[in-house]
């Protein structure tokens, strides 16, 4: 038995082309356009099987079903013209924008599947010698291409993390931009 290693990727779609036309029926003739071949059509059948499972697990994203956020933006329309926005700038930093306060928010952020949790690190009016906003931890839900606030949590006066009794309104969620539209390139 030879083994098959094509030569171009038009081999290949010839060959999976044939497959679909069913040109070649029963299981023990050869490939009649690669006579030099002696591949029978169960082997070529488990080839294209195989190459197309290779194929289709390449193009998964995350193999653990996690969200992959770097170098995205995604506004959440507050009113005529104002948005705040999230930047996930890499793989750890973000930044958040409050077109209410006009403030821009720094920290780190972790991916857990659909879940992004955010800790401030500073807000863009704190002093250098004292940042409150880093007395601040958010989780984040993407359900249906949206992201949504969960969870806030707050430093209490001991140091220690404590969940706030805030709620957040299932209206306030944030959109993907694409990263080649125009339309919201102003916000920040």
């Amino acid at each position: 038995m030879h083994l098959f290693y094509p030569r171009s990727a038009k081999t290949i779609a010839t060959l999976i082309q044939q497959i679909l036309e069913k040109k070649w029926i029963g299981g023990s003739k050869p490939i009649e356009f690669l006579p030099f071949l002696d591949i029978k059509i169960k082997i070529m059948k488990n080839f294209v099987l195989f190459f197309l499972i290779a194929l289709l697990s390449s193009c998964k994203q995350n193999y653990n079903g996690t969200v992959n956020l770097t170098c995205t933006k995604w506004i959440s329309h507050v009113s005529d013209n104002y948005y705040d926005s999230i930047i996930f700038i890499d793989s750890n930093n973000y930044r958040y924008y409050s077109c209410e306060t006009d403030e821009t928010f720094y920290g780190n952020y972790k991916v857990s599947k659909n879940e992004i949790y955010l800790h401030q690190i500073r807000g863009s009016y704190d002093d250098e010698s004292e940042s409150h906003s880093s007395n601040v931890k958010f989780k984040l839900i993407l359900k249906n291409k949206k992201l949504y606030f969960s969870e806030r949590w707050e430093k209490d006066n001991a140091g220690k993390w404590e969940k706030s009794n805030f709620k957040f309104s299932e209206d306030y969620y944030f959109q993907k931009i694409p990263k080649n539209n125009t339309k919201q390139s102003n916000v920040q």
